[in-house]
């Protein structure tokens, strides 16, 4: 792998710069064309020692959680030697963090006895030149990080694929050994080869395919999440391929929790575009047939996704004629829609295609194509979008083509931004940001495409706070109720608040009529006036009622809303403090029994502070004298005092307000924030806040 530095780039980027922001002022004030909109991130890296070849931090790989958070993980590396044929990088694993707000956290894993210097250097695979190492966000702050591992670095077939789960601070969360790296048929030409996908729900785990050492045939395996990453099944995937070098193959997520592997067979009657069902933890498969072609067609790239604007899951499978055409530069494009049972909903070929090019599905409609060319010591990059009816989207970026940094690296994130990684400097690196429009027949919001209109509306900011909440959703096409969930979140500074979810399964206040959900709330969850909110929604909250197929999810901070700045306490009297008690229930109190004197009182502590950001309300609104007792003779549960004290100038709640969504928060507690603290988990929710008198409150 060559990179390429010539003495004019700078000044080439310079130009189309400059025209870019020229054509920019001249098309917003007199032409009505659409203008894709762009920015430039630059990040400087510090380096602890020099580098012999001078070479900057090439950015080589990026990637994106599956989250909703829009958060990338980019892979960096410089050069250190040139072996002959070979380019091999320093032996440091750099990855850096980039979130939406443009901070970016550093990753440095420098272990040389685990990740061997044989993982540093390009080497050919049926996935293109690159390092052994691949790196895949799974969630939270997790990274799964491939590599190989070798006994004896100067045999390859003691060459051994491996992984290791990594956090934002560098920490090995778990390792995990996948089997022999993959040896050529009859040979010992090593190639890294591995397909992932995380699952639809990525904390329960993930799926990888290689090619098995010495043979044409695939290994897939499916990994499980329970605190730490273990293998669920695995299998061997038999191929009719003879020459593995042609064999075109990708995996996908389903959206029922499972797995395919999407496949070509060509060279016989039967060729044609296959896929391999495989359910959750089941080693049990069932292959269908997606496209028939003829003998004489080779397929030359698959990319398949989930659909993200009807149903189901989309293919685009690009072949060419050999036989009949005299320019295998161009071929045809065919989409196929399938369900996740493999029924096949539709297919129909779109625009011819460049034989170099790749194409991607977009989160927001229609797909784009990707051309790379290498073109005087430098690659430009091109894009075409084109909408759900394959019709080429007129518009002006004039940046087009861009210069991309040697490698062509790119990244599609789930709102619809492309990241380009552009030339790097002595010490930086640099991402395009492209903000591509949304294509679909729907682009006036920011939720999914599947989702016509919600209640409270996607970014008001005057919802009402009532006794009779309830919250919508109107969906494009009828659904009925599968197997999520829905999370109502309040941001705070202690992170996000669970304030109530919904169980679409267990759900007796909710109904699902025509294409509109409506869910009944508690008046607690939407209590704190001007309080901020999102709404998030399991990928199988509900189902497509017309082919029993789940509908994706809305991910987190899309669907976002504030209550109205109202005084609740307007025309009121506060009553003065309240008294009452707190029920432990049996857990809790075995628990609080087996505690000592200092550390019961931390635990009332705890319990006052976890509930005051729960409520929420102000500190020293809530407050306990620390006393506890039985609550009968039979010293079955414990009572823990609690007091709600009256409002002062200022604050935002009478205390009768509060002892009636405290009260309501812990009798709901299996679907609120109550079920998610270290003690408040803990309660009785059968017995809520109990108010007293104040002689009755617990002194003893």
């Amino acid at each position: 792998m060559a990179f390429f530095y010539p003495s004019d780039r700078n000044e080439y980027n310079s130009a189309i710069m400059a025209i870019a922001i020229f054509l920019l002022i001249i098309l917003q004030t007199g032409f009505a064309q659409t203008i894709i909109s762009y920015s430039n991130f630059t990040y400087t890296e510090t380096f602890s020692r020099p580098n012999v070849t001078e070479s900057p931090p090439h950015v080589l790989d990026i990637k994106h959680y599956a989250d909703g958070t829009d958060t990338a993980v980019i892979r960096i590396g410089r050069i250190n030697y040139y072996d002959g044929a070979n380019t091999c990088l320093e032996q440091m694993l750099l990855l850096r963090i980039l979130q939406t707000n443009g901070s970016v956290t550093e990753i440095n894993y420098n272990n040389t006895d685990k990740i061997q210097e044989i993982n540093y250097c390009y080497v050919n695979s049926n996935l293109g030149v690159k390092t052994p190492i691949s790196i895949y966000p799974l969630f939270d702050k997790y990274i799964l990080v491939t590599y190989t591992y070798a006994t004896n670095v100067s045999d390859n077939t003691t060459f051994m694929d491996s992984g290791m789960v990594i956090d934002w601070s560098g920490n090995v969360i778990s390792t995990i050994e996948f089997g022999p790296s993959y040896l050529f048929p009859n040979s010992s030409i090593w190639t890294p080869n591995e397909y992932f996908v995380n699952n639809i729900d990525p904390r329960k785990g993930f799926f990888r395919l290689s090619a098995v050492r010495g043979t044409n045939n695939f290994e897939w395996r499916q990994y499980g999440y329970n605190g730490s990453f273990n293998l669920l099944q695995n299998d061997t995937f038999l191929t009719d391929s003879t020459n593995i070098t042609n064999f075109q193959v990708t995996v996908l997520q389903s959206l029922d929790n499972g797995y395919y592997i999407v496949y070509a067979e060509t060279g016989s009657q039967d060729s044609g575009l296959y896929a391999v069902k495989l359910n959750y933890n089941k080693t049990t498969a069932a292959k269908f047939l997606l496209y028939q072609f003829a003998p004489n067609i080779t397929l030359i790239s698959i990319f398949c996704s989930i659909d993200y604007v009807y149903v189901g899951h989309s293919c685009y499978a690009t072949m060419v004629n050999m036989t009949t055409s005299t320019n295998t530069t161009m071929a045809t494009t065919e989409k196929i829609r399938f369900l996740s049972d493999g029924a096949l909903l539709a297919e129909n070929q779109i625009i011819p295609y460049e034989y170099s090019s790749n194409i991607r599905n977009l989160p927001l409609g229609g797909y784009v194509i990707i051309s790379r060319r290498p073109f005087e010591s430098i690659i430009e990059f091109n894009f075409s979008l084109y909408n759900e009816k394959n019709q080429l989207f007129n518009y002006e970026f004039p940046p087009n083509p861009i210069i991309s940094n040697s490698l062509g690296v790119f990244d599609i994130l789930h709102n619809n931004t492309m990241l380009v990684a552009q030339n790097e400097s002595s010490t930086t690196w640099n991402l395009l940001s492209i903000q591509l429009p949304s294509l679909s027949f729907r682009n006036d919001s920011n939720l999914p495409l599947y989702v016509n209109a919600t209640y409270p509306q996607n970014g008001s900011n005057n919802l009402t706070v009532n006794y009779n909440n309830t919250i919508n959703i109107t969906f494009q096409d009828p659904v009925s109720f599968a197997n999520g969930k829905l999370y109502i979140y309040q941001p705070s500074s202690q992170g996000n608040i669970l304030r109530q979810f919904v169980d679409s399964k267990t759900c007796t206040q909710c109904t699902a009529l025509g294409n509109v959900v409506t869910l009944n709330v508690y008046y607690s969850t939407f209590d704190e006036p001007n309080g901020k909110y999102f709404i998030q929604m399991d990928y199988n909250f509900v189902q497509n009622s017309m082919y029993n197929e789940a509908i994706l999810g809305i991910d987190q901070y899309v669907w976002t809303f504030q209550t109205a700045n109202t005084d609740i306490s307007q025309g009121s009297i506060d009553s003065g403090d309240i008294w009452g008690s707190l029920r432990l229930n049996k857990d809790g109190t075995q628990h609080f029994q087996e505690l000592n004197n200092s550390e019961k009182s931390n635990f009332i502590s705890t319990l006052i502070n976890e509930l005051t950001v729960m409520v929420p309300t102000e500190n020293g609104r809530l407050s306990s004298n620390g006393h506890y007792q039985f609550n009968d003779n039979s010293k079955s549960n414990i009572l823990i005092s609690l007091s709600i004290n009256r409002a002062k100038n200022g604050e935002k709640m009478l205390n009768t307000q509060l002892a009636k969504n405290l009260n309501q928060l812990i009798i709901n507690g299996e679907h609120t924030c109550i079920s998610t603290g270290t003690t408040t988990i803990y309660l009785d929710y059968n017995n809520g806040f109990q108010q007293t008198s104040k002689n009755l409150y617990i002194y003893n």
